[in-house]
C-alpha cells in the first residue's frame, strides 16, 4: 500500500472516530487518485455533482422523481453524500464510513 493512503486511512479514521465525518472523508478523497476513484463508485459524490444529477433529475423525471432522489437526506453542511444503489442519495453516517475504511484497507493491500 503507497505510504500517502497508508496515511491518509489512519488519519480518517481517528477522524471518524471523534465524528469529523467530513474531514474524513475531504482526507481520503484529496490522498491519491486511485482513492479517490474508489470512492467514487462507492457513491461518494461531491454537493457540487449532487446538484447538477438533481438538475438531470428534474429535467427528466419531474418533481416526483427529485422527491425520492432526495429522500429524507438532511442538507446540512455536508460537502458529501451518497449515491445509494437505487441512484438516490442519502447522508453518510459513522457506519457507513467506518464500513468504507474497511473495504478501502482491503482493496488497497499489498
Amino acid at each position: 500500500m503507497k505510504k500517502e493512503i497508508k496515511e491518509a486511512i489512519k488519519t480518517s479514521k481517528e477522524l471518524v472516530e471523534n465524528y469529523r465525518l467530513e474531514e474524513a472523508i475531504e482526507c481520503l478523497m484529496n490522498c491519491d487518485d486511485d482513492v479517490f476513484e474508489f470512492l467514487t463508485e462507492y457513491g461518494i459524490e461531491h454537493i457540487d455533482t449532487i446538484e447538477e444529477i438533481a438538475k438531470n433529475e428534474i429535467e427528466q423525471g419531474g418533481l416526483s422523481r427529485i422527491s425520492y432522489f432526495i429522500g429524507d437526506t438532511n442538507f446540512n453542511t455536508d460537502e458529501y453524500y451518497l449515491i445509494n444503489g437505487y441512484g438516490n442519495i442519502e447522508n453518510i453516517d459513522k457506519d457507513f464510513l467506518e464500513g468504507l475504511i474497511y473495504d478501502l484497507e482491503n482493496n488497497f493491500k499489498d
